[in-house]
């Protein structure tokens, strides 16, 4: 099962265009809050974590991705990379800060691909579940992608008071 979803959306960020810029950069800090992904670690520039979707009749799926940070001009990219194993998912993106009349905002263009093996099925009992599978992830990863920018909000929202990055789950 192949499922590919792309967001993109806009986030005011309070403060000056590097301040952004410099946000977009710290990757554990941007995605610290989002929900969705856990056990988030950088090394170097290669970013490891876990995506968790729970799925209507495969239960909670914890999908490993790993991608490159790459710091651009305006801001940071996640280069995605192709995972192995029977589940994986290949999380790439693009940050991109720029100057707005009262501070910035941020740009974001998300592309996540969730990769799930399922047993081959012969029989039309077995192709109607798979049918059923790919239609609720779809749904499930879509929810999930909607999540996004409520974390990186919530992160940027931290970081204007100060607080701490909050613990990975």
């Amino acid at each position: 099962m192949r499922i590919e979803v792309r967001r993109e959306f806009v986030i005011p960020y309070p403060g000056s265009l590097e301040d952004a810029i410099a946000f977009l950069r710290d990757v554990t800090r941007t995605l610290s809050r989002v929900n969705f992904i856990r056990h988030l670690r950088l090394e170097r520039v290669d970013v490891y974590a876990d995506l968790v979707v729970d799925v209507p009749f495969l239960g909670e799926q914890h999908l490993d991705f790993h991608s490159v940070l790459e710091e651009t001009p305006l801001g940071a990219k996640l280069n995605g990379l192709e995972g192995d194993g029977r589940a994986w998912a290949q999380v790439s993106g693009d940050g991109r800060a720029e100057a707005t009349a009262d501070g910035s905002r941020i740009s974001y263009d998300l592309h996540v691909l969730v990769f799930v093996s399922l047993p081959s099925s012969e029989k039309w009992g077995g192709k109607a579940f798979e049918k059923m599978a790919q239609a609720t992830a779809e749904k499930a990863i879509e929810r999930m992608t909607l999540e996004f920018p409520r974390g990186v909000t919530a992160a940027i929202e931290g970081a204007s008071r100060g607080e701490a990055d909050a613990p990975q789950h």
